[in-house]
């Protein structure tokens, strides 16, 4: 619903640009400014300081130059869409301008509509996700989570073949324990050129991407934890902690972001649901709403 509206924004946008007769409201002031500062006028529309966009009002520029620059670009490009709509209007067939305006009217309440929704759901919707909600929804729709690709969770150190701690640093990364790890991870912060202990799912492609060289056969990483990749100057530590493969289930750590979203969602989907009942019902009761 929302995606919807989105999309129903930016082509309104657009329509509002070229079309709308609430944008030329919008810069009308006739021949009453209330002494604002003119910047242009089409015909009996003007454009005042005070409607130029926040974002070239509010901008920090390099010189009052730029901000001049600025304000001459927008300025020509309102003198533009003002003209091409006068044109529009002259030119094209009246049962084309009341489809256009109609459209207007559609997606300038289809916005409305929209804002209104975001505000409310901004407001009254819980956005916070625990733990155990997660695990909860995860248990109850596991067969969703199929996976479309390998993936991976490893960690890996990256170091130069001449290090003096090379075999220390290897003995730390396969024996990891809170001790190792504070001592791998100063020796990371030190010599390494890359690390990473804290192991996290990652796409097997994305995994790979990171690794000297490519594992031919990912199949063997199931059984194989430790692997020591490089050349004849740099070496790669790498850790398989674990790996899932495409069709089986997905770990729940590798959703979590996913299903923290569709939980929020839902709930913004059931109480906008709830708040349109409510608006229409009340409407009823008070005969603001007829159906003949």
């Amino acid at each position: 619903m929302v995606r919807v509206l989105l999309n129903t924004f930016f082509i309104g946008c657009c329509i509002c640009l070229l079309a709308s007769c609430d944008y030329i409201n919008m810069f009308r002031n006739n021949d009453n400014n209330n002494g604002e500062k003119k910047l242009a006028r089409v015909n009996r529309i003007y454009l005042v300081e005070a409607n130029l966009p926040k974002g070239i009002l509010n901008k920090k520029y390099n010189s009052e130059e730029d901000s001049l620059n600025a304000i001459k670009e927008f300025t020509d490009n309102w003198i533009y869409h003002q003209l091409m709509m006068q044109k529009a209007k002259d030119f094209l067939p009246e049962e084309n301008i009341s489809t256009i305006d109609h459209k207007v009217q559609e997606y300038a309440g289809s916005l409305y509509a929209y804002e209104y929704e975001k505000e409310l759901v901004n407001q009254k919707v819980n956005l916070e996700v625990t733990p155990q909600q997660i695990e909860k929804y995860y248990n109850e729709n596991t067969n969703s989570f199929t996976l479309a690709h390998n993936i991976v969770k490893g960690r890996y150190f990256f170091m130069d073949n001449d290090v003096a701690q090379s075999d220390s640093i290897k003995y730390w990364f396969k024996n990891l324990t809170s001790s190792s790890f504070e001592k791998l991870e100063d020796a990371g912060f030190q010599i390494a050129t890359k690390f990473n202990l804290k192991g996290q799912w990652l796409p097997f492609d994305q995994f790979q991407a990171i690794l000297p060289e490519k594992i031919k056969n990912p199949e063997r990483l199931k059984n194989n934890k430790f692997l020591e990749l490089g050349d004849s100057l740099r070496t790669c530590l790498v850790w398989i902690e674990d790996v899932r493969f495409k069709g089986e289930i997905s770990p729940q750590e590798y959703k979590e972001q996913d299903i923290r979203k569709i939980i929020v969602n839902k709930r913004k989907q059931s109480y906008l649901k709830r708040i349109k009942n409510n608006i229409y019902n009340e409407a009823k009761n008070t005969n603001a709403v007829e159906i003949y």
